[in-house]
């Protein structure tokens, strides 16, 4: 349940009304919208697009709670969110955090379902999943479940608002969930920067308020307990005139009202909506300000902010969007094209940043390269001047028209998403928009308004600017007041800004061109085609296949055409896996000029290493896809290696891999987890040993080397037909296999591990907490056994948060996983502990495992059975957007399951396990025999390692153990 730094809210009041559903036709900027007509007092309509077949319906409860549900006959899931127009920026003063303590303490028993860990029970048994988050101006709790189920769930939800416990034992022990959250973010830059920004505001914002929690906001004083303040903060701000909430459900929106009503009247409401801050963002007289501060990791960072008018107002207008659009452009004659040019940059973006409630500021982000850490005043002066050409030429009625054109086709053929993430999405749009724009609004641009463009641009000045500076060993002079971030800020003198003004070089500095990019052939395919069909090989020679299929399920003329370049030299060495990676860097450096426009216009591309190769996957609008397909084989056929960009990729490689120590525990020990049982894998010792060494001329024998013996794996989904595959796939045969020798490339291995020791690897972490993973590995990778790691999991995940997280207090990082790697089975408990050695923790969760098999005897045959149908659920869950389809089509090829059946095979093997056999083998996979484990800890600095608290492990150092074992699956 994390607590996230922002979410902008503005409260609109609405009158209740009788609802039915006709259906209407408008265009806007050459786009159909389907309107959902519903006769009231005032006649309202909620546009939608007319890609939605969804119904909606929008209505207030007496209480003033405002909902809307929607109707989805296909879906899969149904889900809910309630939203709650108040957050940190409310915490009482004496009591920093408090919001999100109390967004904790909802989930832990109410008057009517009392049992801590129930509610989540009730969800994991249904197939479902929930979380909340806490933002400045909102608390957001959602959840989605079997739809069979949603009434039942929606029961137990609406007592969090009505009537929840607030059990003084889990307050106590709620805090130190909250403080384990609190010190595992504790290095995070992202946390550290913005409690920097938090300090330079004014104190008197909202902003400026701490939004997590720790034991010291939250513990008890002698005249005041944490729990009093809990009541008190929930009696005051938990109104129902101040939340939203939206229900998505398989049900006619009639039967869905019902059952809002029934569930969430009770509701007290007592209180206005909230009022905006009176306090400016900035104390008069701070701005200019220059901020220093030093990361964690490596990195080098240029942020320009100024504070800028609230923009929800101007929602049909957006100014910012626009003129982010502007200054953030990749293309040709860009800001970052010309950074680039002059070696000082490595990427940018521009556009809205923090905002909320009566306050903005647009920020500019500059990422440095080391000669730009030191010509921050030339890289300003250039962003002042980028700024004034938008001032000059910017303001053009046809490039509103082109932005609006695009955002407006990007609504019309949205495609679903979960339902959970759409209720959460809309609950909080709500507070936002008007409920008939809830929808379209994030994409409407119906007005173009010159003068308030103008407006906007005029706030992007030097007297208006807070400059923020992030590289290692600059000076600082204060510490931030929660993150402990060493940091600086002073006044910029009119001198320096002197610096910025008239004086830049910028003759190269141009706007950008009309976008040869934006899709005119939006015709989709017989939508009556079998949709049930898997993709058939059209293609199959040496070295060379091609799957196709045509799939307008999802109703939009868009496509995907992916494809892998399979080479025995892409990883076989440290070295090679290095030249690879920044032949991939310097591939998407040479494309990104001329692909911008593309992803602007709905067409976009990644090129990204694995373990076989280099895969590039196409996607979005069929049309033109050709035109970027002919530009990226070129690109990578020539091979072309700049030596200053090469110099740039490797120091930014070396970066990376450096940074990666700097990572959480838990993620650093999921890390070492894959790297010991892949092979061939490296870890980030090798490479880094072998990136130091590597020169621009080893790259570009590299590249050719690379070409010279591979296969090439093509998939073809979606509005695409079979000419047009061919066509294109004739584009690779022709530009890579001409002169390449076909070689079959095999899969990564995984280390088959030991069935007659328990290993154990530690290392050491530069941070407080420590972490573990424990790993019991299937003993093979048949179906049979996959399903039963699968179903462990399901049975476990729940009990095992509940007793190590909410009980045991170990920790914010609890969980359970299913983990396998590479199709080969497996079972993972991970913990990130601020308060429990390695070893401490591998020995809770031995107690637990013991603990759970013996319950596992006398677990009911209906429970089981529960838990059963809930991973059926999940593994049955549909594709909810083409993207999602073709992924899971490209990874059946890759382990070459041509009937495209896994989740079938699995579902079948579910169903076929016996309880009683299910105890037995996993009492010998965790318990009895300890088959195939593997313990990884990542040992914190507050924790040293303690060998006795170990038992029977065999500890191993050299990362290469068990790849040389000569084991594997």
């Amino acid at each position: 349940m994390p607590a996230t730094p922002l979410t902008k809210i503005v409260s609109v009041k609405f009158t209740v009304f009788a609802v039915f559903t006709a259906l209407a036709i408008f265009t806007v900027s050459g786009c159909a919208y389907q309107t959902t007509s519903q006769v009231g007092e005032s006649d309202p309509q909620i546009v939608t697009s007319a890609n939605d077949s969804r119904d909606y319906h929008y209505f207030s409860l007496p209480n003033q709670l405002r909902v809307l549900v929607i109707s989805d006959p296909t879906t899969d899931k149904a889900a809910a969110s309630l939203d709650v127009n108040v957050g940190s920026g409310s915490n009482p003063a004496s009591r920093p955090g408090l919001a999100h303590f109390l967004e904790h303490m909802l989930f832990l028993g109410t008057e009517k379902y009392p049992t801590a860990g129930e509610y989540q029970a009730f969800i994991s048994e249904h197939g479902g999943s929930h979380n909340a988050f806490t933002s400045l101006e909102h608390t957001n709790y959602f959840f989605d479940i079997d739809p069979d189920f949603l009434a039942p769930m929606l029961d137990r939800f609406a007592q969090f608002f009505t009537a929840p416990l607030f059990n003084a034992e889990y307050v106590e022990r709620e805090k130190h969930a909250v403080d384990s959250e609190y010190q595992s973010k504790r290095k995070s830059d992202g946390h550290r920067q913005r409690d920097v920004l938090k300090a330079t505001t004014n104190p008197m914002h909202p902003f400026s308020k701490f939004y997590v929690g720790s034991l010291e906001t939250l513990e008890d004083r002698p005249d005041a307990s944490v729990r009093d303040a809990l009541l008190a903060f929930y009696d005051e701000y938990y109104s129902a005139s101040r939340m939203t909430l939206v229900v998505v459900g398989q049900a006619p929106v009639a039967e869905l009202e019902q059952l809002v009503r029934e569930k969430f009247s009770a509701i007290p409401d007592s209180k206005p909506a909230l009022a905006p801050a009176d306090a400016p963002l900035f104390t008069p007289g701070t701005l200019p300000l220059w901020v220093n501060v030093e990361p964690v990791k490596e990195m080098r960072n240029l942020v320009l902010q100024f504070p800028i008018p609230d923009v929800q107002p101007h929602y049909l207008a957006k100014p910012t969007g626009y003129l982010g659009n502007l200054l953030g452009h990749e293309g040709r004659g860009s800001l970052l094209s010309e950074l680039k040019t002059r070696g000082l940059a490595e990427g940018l973006s521009a556009g809205l940043g923090t905002a909320g409630d009566g306050f903005a500021m647009f920020r500019i982000g500059i990422s440095l390269t080391e000669a730009g850490n030191a010509k921050l005043d030339e890289i300003i002066a250039l962003t002042f001047a980028a700024i004034e050409r938008v001032a000059d030429q910017g303001i053009t009625d046809w490039r509103f028209d082109e932005q609006a054109r695009l955002s407006m086709l990007a609504f019309e053929f949205q495609e679903k998403g979960g339902a959970m993430h759409y209720a959460t999405r809309l609950a909080g749009a709500l507070h936002d928009y008007p409920y008939r724009d809830v929808l379209r609004a994030p994409y409407a641009m119906d007005h173009y308004q010159p003068e308030l463009l103008r407006e906007y641009l005029a706030h992007l000045n030097p007297q208006n600017l807070l400059a923020t500076h992030v590289a290692m060993d600059l000076e600082t002079d204060q510490v931030s007041p929660r993150f402990d971030a060493n940091y600086s800020a002073v006044k910029i003198p009119d001198s320096r800004i002197a610096q910025w003004t008239g004086n830049a070089q910028a003759a190269n500095l141009h706007l950008p061109d009309r976008n040869p990019f934006i899709p005119e052939d939006l015709a989709s395919l017989d939508a009556g085609m079998d949709v049930e069909a898997i993709p058939a090989k059209i293609i199959t020679k040496p070295g060379f296949e091609l799957w196709h299929k045509v799939d307008a399920s999802f109703n939009t003329p868009r496509a995907n055409f992916y494809f892998a370049i399979r080479s025995p030299i892409a990883n076989d060495t440290p070295a090679h896996a290095v030249l690879a990676g920044l032949m991939v860097r310097g591939i998407n450096e040479q494309l990104n000029e001329f692909s911008y426009p593309a992803r602007l216009a709905g067409l976009d591309y990644q090129l990204y290493k694995h373990l076989r190769g280099v895969t590039v996957r196409i996607s979005g609008y069929h049309d033109k896809q050709d035109i970027l397909l002919d530009k990226l084989t070129g690109v990578i056929r020539q091979g072309e290696v700049d030596a200053d960009k090469f110099a740039l990729h490797k120091a930014e490689l070396i970066r990376s891999l450096k940074n990666q120590s700097q990572d959480t525990p838990s993620s650093q020990a999921w890390n070492k987890l894959s790297s010991l049982l892949i092979s061939p894998s490296w870890d980030d010792t090798a490479l880094l040993e072998a990136a130091a060494s590597i020169s621009v001329a080893d790259l570009r024998a590299y590249i050719p080397q690379f070409l010279e013996k591979i296969e090439i794996v093509t998939l073809a989904n979606g509005n695409l037909s079979v000419q047009q595959a061919l066509a294109m796939a004739s584009k690779l045969e022709q530009v890579f296999l001409a002169d390449a020798t076909p070689q079959k490339v095999a899969r990564a291995l995984v280390a088959k591990l030991d069935p007659q020791a328990r290993l154990l690897y530690q290392f050491d972490v530069d941070h407080s907490d420590s972490s573990i993973v424990s790993y019991f590995q299937g003993n093979d990778r048949s179906i049979p056994t996959r399903a039963l790691f699968s179903l462990a999991n399901q049975l476990i995940k729940t009990p095992f948060y509940h007793q190590l997280r909410t009980q045991q207090q170990l920790g914010y990082i609890v969980q359970s996983a299913a983990m396998p790697i590479l199709e080969a089975p497996a079972l993972g408990f991970i913990i990130q502990s601020p308060n429990s050695s390695g070893g401490e923790l591998d020995t809770h969760i031995n107690n637990f495992i013991s603990q759970f098999i013996t319950q596992l005897q006398d677990m009911p045959k209906d429970e089981f059975e529960r838990n059963r149908q809930a991973l059926i659920i999940r593994l049955t869950e549909q594709d909810k957007q083409l993207s999602q389809r073709s992924s899971r089509y490209w990874h059946e090829i890759d382990r070459s399951n041509f009937a495209f059946d896994t989740r079938q095979q699995l579902v079948a093997a579910v169903r076929a396990i016996d309880k009683q056999e299910f105890g037995k083998l996993l009492n010998e996979y965790l318990v009895k025999d300890r088959l195939r484990h593997l313990t990884i800890i990542a040992q914190g600095q507050l924790h040293p390692s303690a060998p006795d608290q170990l038992g029977d492990y065999r500890e191993f150092k050299d990362i290469r153990v068990l790849q040389e074992a000569g084991r594997y699956f």
